[in-house]
Formats: C-alpha cells, structure tokens, sequence
C-alpha cells in the first residue's frame, strides 16, 4: 500500500497528539490565546499527573460503547463521561495514556466501518476538497444504483494526507462491498481518478507496515533526467543494478506533466550493486 507521507499536521497524529487552535475572547473583542499561569514548582508537580485510580473495565458495556461510537462517526455527537485514561500535564501540554479497553472497543468498531482510500498515479495531491469531491461524486453511483436502503446514506471523510483519506461508511456492508471492489474510477468534471480501497489500519499498525516493507526494498532518485534520456531510465536500472520494483512518475500531478527528477523502488537484494552515475552514449553513425 502506497502511502505518502503526511504534512506536518498530520504527522502530529501519528504520533499521538492532536493540535489545538485555542481562541479567547478578551475584553477588547479581539480573539486572545490563553496563556500559560505561573505558578510554583511543587503546584506544577501536583498537577502535573491525575491521581491514580482503577480504569474502567468497558467490556462489560462493550454494545453501549459500540451505539455510542456510531452516534459519534454517524451523526456528530461527542460521549461525555467516559474514562478515556491516565491523564499527565505538562505545561500546556495534556497526555492521555489510553483505556486500554475503550480503545480496542474503538479500533474493532472503526475497521468494520472505515476504508482506506488511496487516490493512485494520475490522482495524487490533489487539493483536499476535490478529494471528497471524488468521494461524494463514487457514494452518487452507488447511492444511484440503490444498491444499498435507502437509510444508508453519505459517509464520513477524513483526510489523512496527499493521497489518502479515511471513509467512515454508514453501514458495514458498505465497508465491504468497498473492499470487495478494491478499486475503482470515477469521472469527474470531465477527468477520470483511479482509486483503490484497502482495509483501514490504526497508525502503529501503519508504521509498522512501512517497516516491514523497508526491508523489501529501497530506492534511487534519478536527478535532472535529460529527455534523451527518459524512456531508457528504468531498463538502465534493471541492468546495471537489479530488479525494479516500481517507478514513480516524473510529476507530482498529472495535470501539469514535467519532466525533472525519477524515482525508482529496487529490490533490496540489488543493493550491492547500486551504481552512482549511469552513463548512455549516442552511437556513431554507420557512415
């Protein structure tokens, strides 16, 4: 799965934090960030942490936690009052250490519900309103179709970076009938997208994909191609190197075609063999 690496914000969920744009409104009407008391050492030690106490086992609940968690994905309304974790303050930063129970309830309820859709070759980076724009224009062919009732209506889209976004789908047989397909195109505005669905995966899960295939294999970049060049790059590396594994477009959208820098995956046993400079010559003519 093909996966490009999110922007910054994003990358702040991935390691488990979530920023916070915070406003006040002061006594002038100006929109103010709160700032940060001081206070003494031993008040910041205190606190710093929650006191200790026994977590929620929700198991025990689990399909009260399971409606709750629909209404949230659904329909918008946050729970209040659940023991989410251990909480720890530091400054005016807040760290949860999860319920471990509460947190696997949600991840079982988020992958029955939720794919990964993977915008490919010819439909990456596009701007994130036309992302959901592909989304909504790929729910008005099945929702069309009447292939499910007609309760089951439009999902909920998350974009998680240049080519991907999560669709939290109203119903589980939407989720697999989406996964069944595995991918699909849709026209829009004149243009077709190529879009592939897999299953969604918790960020750790993500991570440790990206290192398991990081052992696979690894990749060159060829720089400033010259367009004599270009059509002979891949069985250039194929022969001096090893077997490619896949090469990457020039561009990083496909409607504005250059030709400047190449990527290319190659397989890892072909590394003793990497070469820094590949050289082509014209041949002399026959005269």
């Amino acid at each position: 799965m093909e996966i490009d690496e999110a922007r910054s914000e994003t990358a702040v969920r991935e390691n488990g934090g979530i920023p916070l744009d915070v406003g006040m409104i002061g006594a002038d009407g100006l929109a103010n960030s709160p700032k940060p008391q001081a206070v003494g050492d031993e008040a910041v030690d205190n606190q710093n942490r929650s006191p200790p106490q026994a977590q929620t086992n929700y198991w025990a609940e689990e399909e009260r936690v399971r409606d709750m968690l629909a209404k949230c994905f659904d329909i918008g309304i946050l729970p209040s009052g659940w023991d989410i974790g251990e909480l720890k303050e530091e400054g005016t930063t807040a760290h949860f250490t999860l319920n471990p129970s509460l947190d696997e309830i949600k991840v079982r309820w988020l992958k029955k519900r939720t794919v990964t859709v993977i915008f490919q070759e010819g439909s990456k980076n596009l701007p994130r309103k036309m992302k959901e724009e592909v989304i909504r224009a790929y729910e008005d062919i099945w929702m069309g179709e009447e292939r499910f009732e007609q309760s089951i209506t439009r999902g909920r889209v998350c974009i998680e970076s240049s080519n991907v976004l999560s669709y939290i789908a109203k119903d589980v047989m939407v989720t697999q009938w989406m996964l069944q397909e595995g991918e699909t195109r849709v026209a829009l505005r004149g243009r077709w997208h190529s879009i592939a669905f897999k299953p969604w995966l918790t960020k750790k899960e993500i991570q440790e994909a990206r290192k398991e295939a990081s052992l696979t294999y690894f990749w060159i970049k060829i720089l400033d191609v010259p367009i004599d060049a270009f059509c002979y790059l891949e069985s250039a590396a194929e022969l001096s190197i090893g077997p490619v594994i896949k090469v990457y477009p020039p561009e990083r959208d496909a409607r504005t075609p250059q030709l400047i820098n190449v990527r290319i995956d190659m397989a890892v046993d072909a590394l003793p063999k990497l070469k820094e400079t590949v050289f082509h010559d014209v041949p002399r003519s026959s005269d």
